[in-house]
C-alpha cells in the first residue's frame, strides 16, 4: 500500500493522499472481491432457489400468464436501470465510460445479489425457510433494487473506484433489504413506486457514503472536470428521454391489476407538469435566466419520483399534477441554490444531485401518501380499507402514521447504513489514484486527452466580457 503526495496541477496544490493504491494494486482487489461475490452467489442459486413454476403440464397455463403480465413491465424496468440511469449519469466530461459501464456492471450485481435478499426476506416474512421461487416478480424487485443502488452511485460517481463501488453495493442490498422488510411486510405502507423505499432511501444512503467518502481532498465539486461538455450533455438527455418514458411502468410494475390503469395516468399527468414547471422555474431561477440543463435533465423526472407513493390511489388527477408541479419546481431551485449552499456549509459532494431529484422528491411523495391516505374513501374505490392497504385492521384514520413512521425508518436505516457503509470502505479500502476520470479504469480512445477542464463562459452584457478581458491583462 502506497502512501505519498500527489500534486494536482489543475488546482495548483499539493495533497497529501493517504491509503492510495496504485492502479495496479485496485485492479487485483477489484478480480478478488467481484470473483469472491460471484461464486458466492453461485453456490446459493445452486442450493437455496428454484424455478417458481414446476414442470407439469397444468402448471404451463399460470406460468405463461405470469410472464405475460410482468414480463412488459420488467423490460421497461430494464430499460430504465440499464440505459436511462447509465446515460443520465454520462454528463461528466471524462467520466462517461465509468457512469455507463460500470452502470451496467453494478447493476447486475445488484439485481443477482438483492433477488436473493429480497427470497430470504419474504421467507423470514412468512415463518417457513424453503427454496425461493425464481418469478418473474422477483426479477423486477431485483431491479428495483439496482435502481435504489444506481441512485446512491449517483452521488458518488467519479469518487470511487470500481472495487468501492461493488462493496458498497453489497452492502447497500442488505440495508435496502431491511428497509424493504420494515415497510412493506411490517407496516404495510402504500408506496407502490417506491418513493419511500427504493429513492428517499437510496438517496440519503449515497448522501451518507459521500459525506465519509467525499470530503476533501476526494470532493469532486470544484474538480475542474465536475462538469459536461456539449456532447456529454446530449447523451445525458438521452437517459432522461429514456427514464421518462419508461416511468409509469417502473411505478406501475407490481401494481394489482385493477390499479394499473391508474398508475399510469397519473404518473404521467405528474411526469408533464413536472417536466412543463422544471423549465419555467430553470429559466425563472438561472442567473443567466436560460434554461439549465443540469436541471432540464434531472427536474423533469422528479414528478415520476415523487407520484410513486400514491400512483395506484383514486387521487383526483388534479392532485397528481399538482404533486409533479411541486416536485418539479423544488427540484429545480435545489439543484440551483442548494446543493451549491450545502456543499459550502457541510461539504456535502453529491455528484448527480440525487438529494434533489430522487431524496426531496422521494419525501414529497411520501407526505402525499399520508395525506391520500387520510383521504382513502371506500365508497370511491369500491373496496374494503383491507384491500385497499393490503392487510386488515387498517383505515384512514390510522394508515397516515403508519407513513410516517415508514418516512423515519426509512431515513434511519438509509443515513444509518451508508455511514456504518462509508466508514468500513474508508477503514479497509483505498481511494481511487484520480478522481473524475475514466483513465484509471478504463483503456481510452486516442482523443481522450484533447478533453479540457470545464471553461467559465461569461453570457453576461458584453461589457462584463470586456472588463473581465481587460483584468487579465492588468493581471
Amino acid at each position: 500500500m502506497a502512501t505519498y503526495d500527489i500534486t494536482d496541477a489543475n488546482h495548483g496544490v499539493t495533497v497529501k493522499k493517504h491509503k492510495v493504491h496504485s492502479e495496479e494494486a485496485e485492479s487485483s482487489s477489484f478480480y478478488l472481491l467481484f470473483g469472491s461475490f460471484l461464486v458466492g452467489l453461485m453456490v446459493l442459486y445452486g442450493t437455496c432457489t428454484q424455478y417458481g413454476s414446476t414442470y407439469a403440464a397444468e402448471d404451463a397455463a399460470g406460468a405463461a400468464n405470469n410472464v405475460g403480465t410482468y414480463y412488459t413491465f420488467a423490460r421497461d424496468v430494464s430499460f430504465m436501470i440499464f440505459m436511462g440511469f447509465g446515460f443520465l449519469m454520462t454528463f461528466l466530461r471524462k467520466a462517461g465510460y465509468s457512469a455507463v459501464a460500470l452502470n451496467f456492471l453494478i447493476s447486475c450485481f445488484v439485481v443477482l445479489w438483492a433477488i436473493l435478499v429480497i427470497g430470504f426476506v419474504e421467507c423470514v416474512h412468512h415463518g417457513h425457510y424453503t427454496k425461493i421461487d425464481l418469478k418473474v416478480q422477483f426479477m423486477i424487485e431485483g431491479l428495483f433494487a439496482a435502481g435504489s443502488c444506481m441512485i446512491s452511485f449517483g452521488a458518488i460517481i467519479g469518487k470511487v473506484s470500481p472495487s468501492q463501488c461493488l462493496v458498497i453495493a453489497f452492502f447497500e442490498v442488505m440495508f435496502y433489504g431491511l428497509d424493504y422488510y420494515a415497510n412493506y411486510k411490517c407496516l404495510y405502507i402504500v408506496d407502490i413506486g417506491g418513493s419511500i423505499v427504493i429513492h428517499t432511501f437510496g438517496a440519503y444512503f449515497g448522501l451518507a457514503v459521500a459525506m465519509v467518502l467525499c470530503r476533501k481532498p476526494n470532493n469532486g465539486y470544484q474538480h475542474p472536470f465536475n462538469g459536461p461538455r456539449t456532447s456529454s450533455d446530449l447523451f445525458a438527455m438521452i437517459g432522461t428521454i429514456v427514464l421518462w418514458m419508461c416511468w409509469p411502468s417502473f411505478n406501475g410494475a407490481l401494481a394489482d391489476r385493477g390499479a394499473q390503469l391508474r398508475v399510469i395516468i397519473n404518473t404521467l399527468l405528474s411526469l408533464c407538469c413536472s417536466c412543463c414547471f422544471t423549465f419555467i422555474t430553470s429559466r425563472l431561477v438561472s442567473s443567466h435566466k436560460r434554461f439549465d440543463m443540469v436541471h432540464i435533465q434531472n427536474a423533469t423526472l422528479a414528478g415520476g419520483v415523487a407520484i410513486g407513493a400514491v400512483a395506484d390511489l383514486a387521487i383526483n388527477p388534479a392532485s397528481a399534477m399538482a404533486i409533479g408541479s411541486i416536485a418539479g419546481i423544488c427540484s429545480t431551485v435545489g439543484f440551483e441554490k442548494v446543493l451549491p449552499l450545502l456543499n459550502r456549509r457541510i461539504g456535502l459532494d453529491d455528484t448527480c444531485g440525487v438529494h434533489y431529484l430522487h431524496g426531496i422528491p422521494g419525501l414529497i411523495g411520501g407526505f402525499s401518501a399520508v395525506i391520500a391516505t387520510a383521504a382513502a374513501d371506500e365508497v370511491v374505490y369500491g373496496q374494503t380499507f383491507a384491500v385497499i392497504f393490503h392487510t386488515t385492521g387498517r383505515d384512514n384514520v390510522n394508515q397516515p402514521g403508519y407513513q410516517l413512521a415508514a418516512i423515519a425508518i426509512c431515513l434511519a436505516i438509509a443515513i444509518g447504513g451508508g455511514l456504518f457503509t462509508g466508514l468500513l470502505v474508508k477503514t479497509f479500502m483505498s481511494n481511487p489514484p484520480r478522481v473524475m476520470e475514466d483513465e484509471p479504469y478504463f483503456v481510452v480512445c486516442d482523443d481522450y486527452e484533447t478533453v479540457g477542464p470545464r471553461q467559465i463562459t461569461v453570457t453576461h452584457r458584453p461589457e462584463t466580457t470586456i472588463e473581465m478581458q481587460a483584468a487579465r491583462v492588468d493581471a
